[in-house]
């Protein structure tokens, strides 16, 4: 295919044909050609919309074309160091920093994919850089890289805190995203959204200096579209209103109540009567520093931006916000109703011991003394009936006294007889009670519950039993000191099995937010199969563990395991893993290597620190040695160590850290001489007046606890010298 072309320029071109050796400075010449119609047009004087691209050896005045906020075209070179390199004229070259790269985040992540050579974007001129002849542009509509309000940003999180997250933004500038400004739907907990070095599109708030810039990842800051939210942005006093039902996160707790933060510069306080209908228990726990909240305005003090606010049901009308496991037993009342309430239980307390009274047999003993009249009633009127006329029979009669005293005294006996039976049953039959005896019954038997309530609640009271460490772990079910006391209390009576079962129950109470917790649980699991358990369940234990936890803790706390019941070798094998997982860890390596040094295999030791080399950055290489040096002075050969710490000076002369750790080792090893010799050298370096002043106390303790006067005098004089020479060299200036 012919084109026709236009010469608009010639440069040096390099090619890689010969070796350098034999063809030294190999260029040859090479034309730079344009196809735009601009150059080929015949009228020269004719101008053109892309003339000011136009190739000049002037870099000065080819910059001086370019103006900030200009928007221009661009071709893709390639990326590398967190920068996109681009072409904008032959000669002209321009870099986008990656945060500038798109405004989707998602983009950001792999640049190489998004951004191939050879591709054409239209860019910003946001600096233009005369002293390294480039221009920084941006692709995201970027104009600059200063901080106004109202700007939108690429940025991403480089911390994460309970009520708070730190993003660096472009420029190297910093900011700080509430908790309140993520979103523009308020959800539980929403700072485990976001991870580490994610990319976030961010809106800058308020600016009072670099150090100090607060942002927004609402949508409906970023996109102005968003007219309507759920939640809307409190930011002053005039956003509120006495009435209003507004969300907010819990900041803090106090004897005063709960503080809750409505936005970043305004919180309102939660009076502890007002914050459930319950009894609330543990009550720092229940309202921890992030957890979401919907609360009612109960009043606004202009004056002194104070807020009062409430989540008692009575106000929000909505559910009790407390959790179940943190209400109390009984329910807050108002006093009349607690007085009902009372009397009522007071009333249940006597009908029951009444009817307690009725089974007691009192009425056994009634119903003798009602039989008993009865056969007094029927003598009688068996006695007045006498006078009436009746059927007679010989040798018999019914005006008989004798058979009317018979049948009274049969009668008597028959009641005799029940009454002696009663006795037998019952020999102190019980008497019914006084008003004043039920009422001091009523007292001792409150005093009793009243105890038995404290000694539950004393926390220090050790659990004796299975059902002590149930309340226990109901009451805390968060704190792993617990649960391992509760395993502890099973391997006491030898019942592994039920030990396994509290570990497996506490993994899944304790909530995931405690991780420390969940942690200590594992250890306390480790160590039980460790020591009864085979080494297939240990293994799968562990396995599971490296799962659930943070992996590097787990690795350490198992190879503790292994060291402090001497399984050496198993340590070792972990710890050939763990160097080779987590490579980039100087202290895995440095604990590697005291861990041979400890165990004797000292040139397998200093083999990992030449390994060390390989994996970790150069940057931490002299603090590798310095520790490695160390443990040459306390488990190895320390001239050897006292040689790594030389090397390191001789290259490294002011590093006051590294001298004075290795002050420190020698004066462990006690060779007085080569203590004063290295003092010595160090208060004779150009250090700064705040280094020297730390050296030369340290030296003159040194001589006051070892040396003699003279030598105390001696560093006392070195001193003084030290500070006419300053002051000298100050006046003289």
């Amino acid at each position: 295919m012919e084109v026709t072309g236009t010469v608009i320029g010639y440069r040096d071109i390099k090619f890689n044909k010969f070796l350098p050796i034999s063809h030294h400075n190999l260029k040859e010449f090479g034309l730079e050609i344009s196809l735009k119609k601009s150059y080929l047009q015949e009228n020269t004087g004719t101008e053109s919309a892309n003339q000011e691209f136009e190739y000049t050896k002037n870099f000065d005045s080819l910059l001086d074309r370019f103006k900030e906020g200009q928007s221009i075209y661009c071709y893709v070179e390639k990326y590398e160091n967190k920068f996109l390199r681009v072409d904008i004229t032959p000669r002209m070259r321009g870099v986008v920093y990656f945060l500038h790269l798109s405004k989707n985040c998602h983009d950001l992540y792999s640049p190489e994919k998004h951004f191939k050579p050879g591709q054409a974007h239209k860019a910003l001129v946001m600096k233009i850089d005369k002293q390294h002849k480039k221009l920084d542009l941006s692709l995201d509509g970027t104009v600059s890289n200063d901080l106004k309000e109202g700007a939108v940003q690429n940025g991403w999180i480089t911390h994460k805190y309970p009520t708070e997250l730190g993003v660096q933004l472009a420029g190297g500038n910093h900011g700080n995203v509430f908790i309140t400004d993520i979103n523009d739907k308020y959800s539980d907990d929403p700072i485990k959204m976001f991870r580490i070095n994610q990319f976030v599109r961010c809106c800058i708030l308020d600016c009072k200096d670099e150090k100090h810039v607060t942002l927004s990842l609402r949508q409906s800051r970023i996109n102005h579209n968003i007219v309507s939210v759920p939640d809307k942005e409190i930011r002053n006093l005039c956003d509120l209103s006495v009435g209003d039902i507004v969300k907010g996160y819990v900041k803090d707790y106090s004897e005063v109540g709960v503080f809750v933060s409505l936005s970043k510069e305004l919180k309102g306080r939660i009076q502890l009567k007002n914050l459930s209908s319950y009894y609330v228990n543990k009550s720092a726990e229940a309202f921890y520093c992030g957890k979401l909240v919907t609360a009612k305005v109960l009043s606004i003090d202009v004056d002194n931006s104070k807020i009062e606010l409430s989540i008692h049901p009575e106000h929000t009308g909505l559910p009790d916000q407390l959790e179940k496991r943190y209400r109390g037993s009984l329910k807050c009342v108002g006093d009349s109703e607690r007085r009902k309430y009372v009397e009522q239980r007071k009333k249940q307390k006597r009908k029951r011991q009444d009817s307690e009274e009725s089974d007691s047999g009192i009425d056994g003993v009634l119903k003798d003394a009602d039989s008993d009249s009865e056969v007094e009633i029927i003598t009688s009127k068996m006695s007045n009936t006498s006078k009436v006329a009746r059927l007679e029979l010989a040798g018999f009669s019914w005006d008989d006294k004798t058979f009317t005293a018979n049948l009274t005294q049969s009668a008597k006996e028959m009641s005799g007889d029940s009454d002696s039976e009663d006795d037998d049953t019952n020999e102190e039959p019980l008497k019914k009670k006084t008003k004043k005896e039920r009422q001091q019954e009523e007292k001792e038997e409150e005093k009793f519950l009243y105890r038995t309530e404290l000694s539950l609640m004393d926390q220090d009271r050790a659990p004796e039993n299975v059902d002590d460490f149930d309340r226990l772990v109901l009451s805390s079910p968060d704190s792993s000191m617990i649960w391992i006391r509760y395993m502890a209390f099973y391997l006491h009576t030898t019942d592994i099995d039920k030990a396994r079962a509290v570990a497996e129950r506490a993994l899944k109470t304790i909530s995931f937010r405690e991780e420390q917790e969940k942690l200590n649980v594992w250890v306390a699991y480790l160590n039980l199969e460790n020591l009864y358990g085979t080494n297939e369940t240990l293994v799968k234990l562990f396995e599971r563990a490296l799962q659930m936890c943070d992996p590097l803790k787990v690795f350490r706390s198992m190879i503790n395991i292994y060291t402090k019941t001497q399984k050496l070798e198993e340590a070792e094998q972990l710890y050939s893993t763990m160097v080779r997982r987590f490579n980039f860890h100087k202290d895995v390596w440095a604990s590697y290597g005291m861990f041979l040094m400890k165990s004797g295999k000292l040139d397998a030791a200093r083999k990992i620190m030449q390994r060390s080399f390989k994996s970790l950055d150069k940057s931490d290489h002299v603090e590798i040695i310095v520790k490695f040096a160390q443990f040459e002075f306390k488990f190895g050969e320390p001239e050897r160590g006292r040689t790594m710490f030389e090397n390191v000076l001789s290259n490294y002369p002011k590093r006051t850290d590294i001298w004075s750790i290795y002050i420190d080792m020698v004066i462990k090893q006690g060779h007085i001489d080569a203590i004063r010799q290295l003092f010595e050298r160090v208060i004779h370096l150009n250090l700064s007046p705040k280094r020297m002043k730390f050296f030369f106390k340290r030296y003159l303790e040194f001589e006051k606890k070892y040396g003699e006067e003279s030598t105390v005098e001696n560093v006392k004089q070195k001193a003084m010298h030290y500070v006419e020479s300053k002051v000298s060299i100050s006046e003289s200036s």
